[in-house]
């Protein structure tokens, strides 16, 4: 549809000729269109989303609403290949624009919740304040959940003074039972030899 309409409607600037589109590259959601004129060869071409540094945009945008949906990866490709666009970026991207907007959230959090501390013990210099409200929960109901967070809330302002993110499940504690349970395996045939 694109390509008729613009060889309805664009001519070359050089020879006004009619151009014609075609896709060069894609950089996950974002494509490099270039348009090529039909009689004298003129290329023009361009990133039709955004570039800041190595990021593009448009990429980074469809990670930060997947995270705000909770979900990750695989629903990303799900969703794209139920709308026919073209296959996302790979799992490594993901995790690289994943990291990169939790760094940046962190960062955005810290500050507002400073800045909330400080209206509320109402100078510059940050002292103790009188909690008004906190609450907690877990990432499932029930027992069953490994992960949850605790907010402390002002009654005054409404604004979250501090949070805390805790967890049932330690890995390096895991890793070290696994550790302990492979050095016991290995021992016990030699205490059965022994006996």
């Amino acid at each position: 549809v694109l390509q008729t309409l613009l060889s309805a409607t664009v001519s070359c600037k050089a020879c006004h000729g009619p151009v014609g589109l075609r896709e060069v590259t894609r950089e996950g959601l974002a494509s490099i269109l270039e348009l090529v004129c039909g009689h004298c060869k003129e290329r023009s071409s361009e990133l039709m989303s955004k570039k800041h540094g190595r990021m593009v945009e448009v990429n980074r945008r469809i990670v930060f609403g997947m995270c705000w949906l909770g979900k990750g990866h695989q629903a990303m490709k799900k969703y794209c290949a139920a709308l026919n666009m073209p296959h996302p970026m790979s799992l490594s991207s993901f995790h690289g624009h994943a990291k990169a907007l939790a760094i940046s959230s962190c960062s955005v959090a810290e500050r507002s919740m400073v800045s909330a501390a400080r209206c509320i013990a109402g100078q510059e210099e940050v002292q103790d304040i009188a909690v008004d409200t906190y609450d907690g929960t877990w990432m499932r109901r029930g027992y069953a959940s490994l992960y949850g967070v605790f907010v402390v809330i002002s009654c005054e302002t409404g604004k979250v003074l501090d949070y805390q993110v805790l967890s049932r499940f330690c890995q390096m504690c895991n890793n070290f039972k696994q550790q302990l349970l492979q050095q016991q395996r290995l021992q016990l045939p030699g205490l059965m030899m022994a006996l």
